[in-house]
């Protein structure tokens, strides 16, 4: 717990700030406290730096548009939303204070043992964050940052869905720019940022499926780039090749749901969960264990890679790895050392390949759209996207692209607010 924040002890609105649940690149979450109500609330920071002053007018409307989105959500899979304001240059928005265990920390506990989730808090878990997003969905909300880390799972074994930070409201097109955790993104989300669709948060979903089986995400890199670019064209290493105790059936029903084509993944993503316990429901012996040559240290490797200013915004700060996707510098001895020349040589032709990355990444984003524009996705009725207003196509961004550029960004430092008083 962070206890040097200069918001602790402080009143932000109605809320008195007693402590950080939890930290990321965008957003600092802290516990608060209503008097007047006498209840806890999460309360949702948005980091100031994130705001240029230019566009402070521009993201308030939509963080406003966006928050009033949210909130019209009433479901008991995700959390609820109290309050959204902006004190000084604060944004922030006031949700439900869920009593629960992280799934991120519920994972690394039973991957310490040797284990992986039982399959009926499995089932539960899928059962419910599914539904929450098939609900979200219908009211056009699309949630696109879906992970372990934003699912809260209650004493009774149910989960809530949290942080809808990121998520994109369908018919207005809000915040189009922004984008989730790379290691749990879509394709076309990877592609575009501002594409996403019913079926990117139900690729997501398979994703934590894949990871709760498995102990580890099915792409990971040194570098965020080559992870995002991994789920537009690797096709996703078999669970069964990292757990062969999987059933072949809840093996089929996943890579259904990470197919790289949208129109390929199931109409909803119940419907994922549902071809996944028609398995479970025909199986004598219902927990999935991991094989004995997993260790758990090997389960719980080193994550990827990232300057500071892009850590917790792109890469999930536990994310396991595939054997062998992960790329660490290896020590070299002196006799095979490059010449410096040489290795000049070298760097420009590195700097050469990045520019035809990025060069190839912008063609796609020209051909792609052209080669899906006759296709749309199969979801239930009301969750089919329409397309992308005006406001959300405005400042549009490869999140590939973004990424790059994150690299190299340096942002503003954190100005203080004068209107947060003491209590």
């Amino acid at each position: 717990m962070v206890t040097s924040d200069p918001l602790i002890g402080k009143r932000l609105g109605d809320y008195l700030i007693e402590g950080v649940l939890g930290t990321g690149g965008m957003a600092r979450v802290y516990r608060g406290y209503d008097d007047a109500l006498d209840r806890y609330a999460a309360i949702k920071v948005i980091e100031p730096q994130l705001i240029a002053s230019a566009e402070e007018d521009e993201y308030r409307e939509r963080f406003l548009r966006e928050a009033r989105a949210i909130a019209r959500l009433n479901h008991p899979n995700i959390v609820g939303v109290y309050q959204f304001n902006q004190v000084g240059n604060l944004y922030y928005i006031a949700m439900e204070y869920v009593q629960g265990r992280n799934l991120r920390d519920i994972l690394k506990s039973y991957l310490r043992q040797g284990k992986v989730i039982p399959t009926e808090e499995f089932q539960l878990v899928m059962r419910d964050i599914a539904d929450a997003l098939d609900y979200a969905h219908k009211n056009s909300i699309i949630h696109r940052d879906v992970k372990p880390s934003n699912i809260i799972v209650k004493e009774d074994g149910h989960a809530v869905l949290t942080d809808f930070g990121l998520a994109l409201n369908a018919v207005e097109g809000t915040i189009g720019n922004t984008f989730g955790s790379v290691h749990y993104i879509a394709p076309e989300q990877a592609i575009s940022s501002a594409q996403a669709v019913p079926q990117s948060d139900q690729y997501s979903l398979a994703i934590v499926a894949y990871e709760l089986l498995t102990g580890r995400v099915p792409f990971d890199d040194a570098s965020a780039m080559s992870v995002a670019l991994k789920h537009i064209s690797d096709p996703p290493p078999p669970p069964t090749d990292l757990n062969p105790n999987i059933p072949d059936g809840v093996e089929k029903a996943m890579l259904k749901a990470l197919d790289k084509d949208l129109n390929k993944r199931y109409p909803s993503t119940r419907a994922f969960v549902d071809a996944m316990d028609d398995v479970f429901a025909d199986m004598t012996s219902k927990d999935i264990s991991l094989p004995e040559n997993i260790s758990p240290s090997a389960a719980v490797a080193p994550t990827t890679l990232l300057p500071p200013e892009m850590q917790g915004v792109m890469a999930d700060e536990d994310a396991r790895t595939v054997p062998g996707t992960e790329s660490r510098p290896r020590s070299i001895p002196a006799s095979m050392a490059v010449p410096p020349q040489q290795n000049d040589r070298r760097w420009l032709w590195a700097g050469i390949i990045v520019l035809a990355l990025i060069v190839v990444i912008l063609a796609g984003l020209l051909v792609l759209p052209s080669l899906q524009a006759g296709a749309t996705p199969t979801t239930i009725a009301e969750a089919t996207t329409p397309p992308p207003t005006e406001d959300a196509s405005a400042g549009q961004t490869s999140t590939a692209v973004a990424l790059a550029a994150a690299a190299v960004t340096e942002e503003p430092t954190n100005t203080p607010t004068e209107e947060i008083t003491e209590e």
